[in-house]
Order: C-alpha cells, then sequence, then structure tokens
C-alpha cells in the first residue's frame, strides 16, 4: 500500500500532474480506480490505518441485525437502544 499525500495547489493542472505519479506506483490510472484500502491515514505517531479499516463497509440490512455489525463498534451496539439516546 502506499500513503497518498494531499497538498493544496493553486491550480487544476498542478494538482492532476501532481497526483498521477502516486497514482502509476499504485497500479491505478485514475482517481475513480482507488479503493478505501488503498489510502492510508496517520492516526497517531505510531500507527497508519487505512480507510478501509477506518470506515469499514457493512452489508446492505446489516444494521437491522445484532451480529454482523463491525468488531470495532460493539460496545456502541450493545448500548444502542432504539427508544432512547444514552451518552456514556
Amino acid at each position: 500500500m502506499i500513503i497518498v499525500q494531499i497538498t493544496p495547489k493553486r491550480n487544476d493542472e498542478e494538482t492532476t500532474s501532481g497526483t498521477t505519479s502516486p497514482l502509476g506506483r499504485a497500479g491505478k490510472s485514475a482517481m475513480e480506480d482507488l479503493e478505501p484500502a488503498d489510502i492510508n491515514r496517520r492516526v497517531n505517531q505510531g500507527s497508519v490505518m487505512n480507510y478501509a479499516e477506518l470506515y469499514p463497509c457493512i452489508d446492505e440490512g446489516c444494521l437491522l441485525h445484532t451480529n454482523c455489525a463491525p468488531s470495532a463498534w460493539a460496545s456502541d451496539w450493545h448500548q444502542a437502544k432504539a427508544d432512547h439516546w444514552r451518552h456514556p
């Protein structure tokens, strides 16, 4: 995987030319080819996670069942109630 660093540019031409090299190294030909697992983000000083890890995809209808949510959501999932809001 690569870490894509996005920096502000002054015009679209500079922005486009600045992203073609990292895309090529990642084996992608267009921004649309990038997937969440291709983009990394530093979450603290010693840890980097990709967007698929940070924002997991869930199957359609998953939120209607108690056993298919991502494990990172388990604590919040078990505290969630449809009839009231509880802040920890």
